[in-house]
């Protein structure tokens, strides 16, 4: 997209009269290249931040549950297996719980914070308050900027200069004509490769996508005819010796043993009951009330009636 990294200029010095603006001084400021920590840096920041982020997404949506429900419940079951702890647990698993419960009170707090800070960069970046849109960027004093003509014709000259001196020192080398030869086709073919990779990298997609499609539909042809039919769903599985068993009416809870109210579906099993039991007895044990197969809180589906 024409764009690179560049250094953060400092504040600029005052200008004596029939010098340059101070805005052309800052570009001759910006143009200084980033240094290697700055380079190495940046390139953890923008690898690791949002590799972390995620993660530490994933952990509190597994342990902070779903909605408001999930929240209460577990505060509730969290403040029962707090009371229990001595009896039950290890100090241990009981620090682990603390730490668990600060991580899910810390994180929202710290995700509005990182979002507002991005949002506030952006909007003083968009009115040049600020001179970099992140302010990850600003920390390591980096800044994103457009590639502009002086910059393209300066490396163009620098990569030239460079390649001339690598002709000049095969032609140089002291070898033998047939060697010296050699080198220069080889350095006239990586240059050739390198000036016509993206060209290249352009037209192999197009080829591979051409023998995609292409291939694609000869599949579809030749399998027109030969479609098998869909098989038969597996059989639901069967309740556990070892969970809450099946109420006599069927319209109880398996949990509860009351009247079915607020259902709700485990999606592993098929099986419903009252939304609060199933959701806090998957929450607690990571299972399906009546079968025991392994379960998430995700599994847990709320049924509405259309009528």
């Amino acid at each position: 997209y024409g764009l690179c990294p560049r250094r953060i200029p400092g504040p600029a010095p005052p200008q004596a009269p029939g010098t340059s603006s101070s805005f052309e001084t800052g570009v001759q400021a910006v143009d200084a290249g980033i240094s290697e920590r700055q380079r190495r840096l940046g390139l953890a920041v923008e690898v690791l931040v949002p590799y972390l982020r995620s993660k530490a997404g994933q952990l509190h949506k597994l342990h902070a549950g779903e909605g408001v429900l999930g929240l209460a419940l577990q505060n509730s079951a969290s403040r029962q297996r707090a009371g229990d702890c001595d009896r039950q647990s290890s100090w241990a698993g009981y620090a682990r719980r603390l730490l668990v419960r600060a991580f899910v009170t810390a994180y929202p707090w710290c995700h509005a914070a990182m979002e507002s800070s991005t949002l506030a960069y952006h909007i003083a970046y968009l009115l040049r308050v600020a001179p970099t849109h992140r302010p990850t960027l600003h920390a390591l004093r980096m800044q994103v900027s457009r590639v502009s003509a002086q910059d393209m014709a300066r490396l163009n000259k620098a990569k030239e200069a460079t390649r001339q001196a690598r002709f000049a020192a095969a032609k140089a080398a002291g070898q033998s004509t047939v060697i010296s030869s050699f080198r220069q086709g080889l350095l006239h073919a990586i240059h050739f490769i390198s000036d016509n990779a993206r060209n290249s990298l352009i037209v192999a997609v197009f080829a591979f996508k051409a023998l995609e499609w292409w291939y694609t539909s000869a599949e579809e042809h030749l399998a027109a005819g030969k479609a098998l039919p869909v098989p038969p769903p597996p059989p639901p599985p069967r309740p556990s010796p070892k969970g809450v068993g099946l109420p006599a009416d069927t319209s109880h809870c398996p949990v509860c043993r009351k009247a079915c109210m607020n259902p709700a579906q485990v999606a592993t099993s098929g099986y419903l009951g009252c939304y609060p039991c199933v959701f806090s007895y998957v929450q607690e044990h990571g299972l399906c009330p009546v079968t025991q197969v392994p379960t998430l809180v995700d599994h847990v589906r709320k049924l509405y009636d259309t009528m």
